[in-house]
């Protein structure tokens, strides 16, 4: 996977996606589109939408992935620095690797 910094500012920008996400569209999750230079947040609800464009550093490959708020809030947290790959996003944390599997979203 591609090393990257998660963005300053990520928990509030979640805090609002969350909000416009409901749990019968995507089961609550939000979708997670990292491009060089660029996180893109969005939540999407029966009544609601809401997308963030966030400058990240990031080179690699586009990727598209779905995760739970609480853990996009709660990641940076621990630790920004993280690996991010198709299906997984992993920090290493020094005496443990924290691994997420994450739901892949069709482009």
């Amino acid at each position: 996977g591609e090393q990257t910094t998660l963005p300053g500012g990520l928990a509030e920008a979640v805090a609002k996606a969350q909000i416009a996400s409901d749990e019968s569209a995507g089961g609550g999750n939000l979708l997670v589109d990292i491009k060089p230079g660029w996180l893109i947040l969005e939540g999407r609800g029966a009544i609601a939408w809401y997308q963030e464009r966030i400058p990240v550093v990031y080179s690699g490959q586009p990727v598209k992935f779905m995760i739970a708020p609480k853990l996009l809030i709660e990641i940076p947290k621990r630790k920004a620095d993280c690996r991010i790959s198709a299906g997984r996003l992993s920090i290493d944390g020094g005496r443990f690797i924290f691994a997420a599997c994450l739901a892949v979203a069709r482009a």
